[in-house]
Formats: C-alpha cells, sequence, structure tokens
C-alpha cells in the first residue's frame, strides 16, 4: 500500500529522512503535485528515492515489527526479511525516547552466515554482522527525536579467491 509521505506539510513537523524512512516498506507514491513542495524538502527526498528504486527488493518482504507499538512513542523498528534468501532491512525509529542508542535483535535469521549492512540512503558500509550478533541485537544509534536509521541487510559478499596469497 502506498502513503502520502510528504502530503500534509509533514516535513514542518519531523525530518524529512524519517518521513522518507517511514515510507520505504510501503509503495512510494506521490498524492501531491511535487512542485509544491519546498526545493529543499525536494533535495533531502531525492537521495531516499533513489536508495529505494536502487533496492526496492529489500523493503518488499515479510515485515516484522520489533521494539515497541509505535503508539508509545519511544522506540520502534521493522524488519523486513527474506526468510528464504536472508536478506532484508532495519528500519529504526527514535520518537520521544530520552536514550539515543538501542538494543535491536533481529527475527528469523539463519544461523552460520554473515551479513554486511550498510547505511541508508547513503550505501556506506557499517560492518559485517554473523547471524549471531543480530539474533542478540546490535546497538543503533539515533542522536535525535524523532530520527530514523536505516540499514540493508545482505549476506556477506565473498572475498575473492587471490592465488597470490597462498
Amino acid at each position: 500500500l502506498g502513503q502520502h509521505f510528504l502530503g500534509g506539510r509533514q516535513y514542518e513537523n519531523y525530518p524529512v529522512d524519517t518521513l522518507m524512512a517511514i515510507a520505504l516498506p510501503g509503495h512510494l507514491t506521490f498524492f501531491s503535485d511535487l512542485r509544491n513542495l519546498p526545493q529543499g524538502v525536494i533535495d533531502q527526498a531525492r537521495p531516499w528515492i533513489d536508495f529505494y528504486t536502487a533496492n526496492r527488493e529489500h523493503f518488499a518482504q515479510l515485515t516484522y515489527p520489533l521494539l515497541a507499538d509505535p503508539m508509545e512513542k519511544s522506540w520502534t523498528a521493522l524488519q523486513t526479511w527474506n526468510p528464504e534468501e536472508a536478506f532484508g532491512s532495519l528500519l529504526a525509529f527514535r520518537q520521544q525516547a530520552d536514550e539515543a542508542t538501542k538494543n535491536i535483535a533481529l527475527r528469523n535469521v539463519p544461523p552460520g552466515m554473515t551479513f554486511d549492512l550498510l547505511e541508508g540512503p547513503s550505501g556506506t558500509s557499517v560492518g559485517t554482522f554473523t547471524s549471531e550478533q543480530l539474533s542478540a541485537g546490535i546497538d543503533v544509534t539515533i542522536p535525535n527525536k524523532d530520527g530514523a536509521q536505516v540499514f540493508l541487510i545482505k549476506p556477506a559478499e565473498e572475498p575473492e579467491f587471490d592465488p597470490t596469497t597462498t
């Protein structure tokens, strides 16, 4: 389902990055004329739209709710996940919680694997984690209230064999 993610002038009350992160697991839908949005909002949304377009398959998966109900205005998170191919995303949201860091455990992670986590929308690697680490929980830091953090999760790429190192 789509949502009107930049409509209703929500960008006046919430960071554009958070609004874009919220929209990722749905179908990005524009109901308004984008020419009516401030240029700064469009500039902030553009990297997210490009990120979504390039990584849509990570968000169009089974979705697990993690942490607290969003109505509690604390920390909440979603994990989109393809359990057969072991890839997806983690979308974390610090609403009005005082603590800037939260440990978030992922669900249904197959044992014995390693995964690369890439930060959205930049695609910057934040590290490689084992199945056990993801299942036990990783610390996510969001400095500001009403902020969000998005990570793509994919099986780690095996290094290419280099016969000169043996």
